[in-house]
Formats: C-alpha cells, structure tokens, sequence
C-alpha cells in the first residue's frame, strides 16, 4: 500500500492523494476512502503502471497484489515483448518454454552485452544491465506468470 503512495507523489502532479499540501487542499484518509475516490494519475503514466497503483492502494488488502507480482508487472513492463502486454493484441499468454527462452535472452545480453559498458552504441547503460540482472536473481516462472495473468485480467 505504502508503495502506491509513494507512486502518486512521483507520477502525479496531484501529488499522493493521502497527504495535504499547500497545492492539494482535499485529502484522502487510509481508514476511510474507497477506490472510487483515488484521483487518476496523469496521462503520460502508461496504463498498465496506471491501474498497477490504482490495484497497489485498493481498500481490500485481498485485492492489492502482492510486492513479488508488483515488482514484476513493472519489470515485464521495462523489459518483456510489447507483444506479452497488451491483451487486445495478444490471445493467448506465452508459453512457459517462451518465457523461459526469453529469461534466456536477457541472461545472454546481461552477461554478452553488460560487459561492454563503455563501449559506444551499447543498447542499454550499466543501471539498465543492473536493473535486468537484479530481475534475473528473483525471477520465478510462477510469479512471471501471476503478473502476466494479472496484466491480461485487468
């Protein structure tokens, strides 16, 4: 929950909808708000981040998913086939050999690519390889597929 709260003071210009300040005059109180009430975050958030904190704050703390499926529905976000993310598009989720293959594509680039990092026209910064390899240490097939399945039910 504190999680989403702190997404609202750095996506929202509205800043985090639990705390007054001078620019925000209406507050919302933990013990009494309803989903209903959460201002929605800016446009420029993509919408998938969007209904993350959204879900992140819920009242019910059933409903929230946990910090493992949050912290990898905005890693498949930064990182996973555009194809995986969008549920118009895409009719079935990917294979668990697909997904397998694919953490064996960003193993290979971390470890070929993330040498490189001084090289000029490297794909990605050091902090990105960081980011990828701090993903790669936690990665769970059944958690990977919680977040997928959470990105197509929403």
């Amino acid at each position: 929950w504190a999680v989403g709260t702190i997404a609202y003071e750095l996506m929202s210009e509205q800043g985090n909808p639990f705390y007054r300040s001078a620019s925000t005059g209406a507050v919302l109180r933990n013990i009494s708000y309803t989903d209903t009430d959460l201002p929605p975050l800016d446009d420029a958030v993509p919408p998938v981040i969007s209904r993350l904190v959204h879900d992140l704050l819920a009242r019910n703390p059933n409903q929230r998913p946990s910090a493992e499926v949050a912290a990898t529905v905005c890693q498949l976000f930064l990182w996973a086939p555009t194809s995986w993310l969008n549920p118009l598009h895409t009719r079935a989720l990917p294979s668990s050999s697909e997904i397998l293959q694919w953490l064996l594509c960003l193993t290979t680039k971390v470890l070929c690519e993330g040498r490189l990092q001084g090289v000029t026209g490297a794909r990605r910064t050091a902090t990105e390889y960081q980011l990828i390899a701090c993903f790669l240490q936690r990665a769970k097939l059944s958690i990977i597929r919680q977040a997928l399945n959470w990105i197509h039910l929403r």
